[in-house]
Parts: structure tokens; C-alpha cells; sequence
């Protein structure tokens, strides 16, 4: 019973903030980045199973938009890598490496804007 109170007792935010540490602060939240989007479909495929071909397909479809967004080499082998590990149900591990793709997405938005 204390655990619960415990957990409840946790400000709103405190669960999210290691998300929030990984993409850092945005303002609008309702123009997620494709890595974003690609972040939490695998995600929600870790969490949730029952749903997880809905997630796929999302997956899928935003990795795709990635890859021509951000044509670099070295970027399309990330995708490779994170698309792997998800095939094989290393959720974690693909998650981890979304890092890479945000860098590279980063690189990619100041290289159009320059």
C-alpha cells in the first residue's frame, strides 16, 4: 500500500522526464519531429503487445518518411540498425538508438534552413 502512495505521490511530469531529457524541451508539442514519432511507435510497441502490428505500421511508415527526409549514409544505416532491432523485439535497444536519428534529423532541418 505505501508503494502506491509513493508512486502517487509523484509529481505528473516525473514519469515523462526521462523522454524529456532524451528530445529536450519543445514548445509545441503537436509538431512532433519524425524521430519523435518513430520513438514512440517503439514505444508503444514495447508497452502495449496486443497492439503492437498498429504501432508496426506506423513504424514503418514514419522510418520511410525519415529516410527520405534525411538522405545522409550514415543516417540511413541507423535506420537500419533501430528497424533490426525492432524485427528481433530489442525494443530497448532501438529505442536507445533513436538518439542517433534525432542528431541526424537535427543536422539535417539547420543544413535546409542555412
Amino acid at each position: 500500500m505505501s508503494d502506491r502512495l509513493s508512486l502517487a505521490a509523484e509529481p505528473a511530469g516525473a514519469l515523462a522526464e526521462p523522454t524529456r531529457k532524451f528530445f529536450g524541451p519543445h514548445k509545441d508539442r503537436r509538431t512532433a519531429t519524425l524521430t519523435r514519432q518513430i520513438y514512440l511507435s517503439i514505444m508503444l510497441m514495447h508497452l502495449d503487445p496486443d497492439t503492437r502490428g498498429a504501432h508496426y505500421s506506423q513504424f514503418v511508415l514514419r522510418l520511410s518518411e525519415f529516410t527520405r527526409t534525411v538522405p545522409h549514409r550514415q543516417a540511413l544505416v541507423a535506420c537500419i540498425e533501430v528497424g533490426r532491432d525492432v524485427m528481433e523485439g530489442a525494443y530497448r535497444s532501438a529505442l536507445l538508438k533513436c538518439k542517433r536519428l534525432a542528431e541526424f534529423e537535427t543536422a539535417a532541418r539547420a543544413a535546409q534552413s542555412a
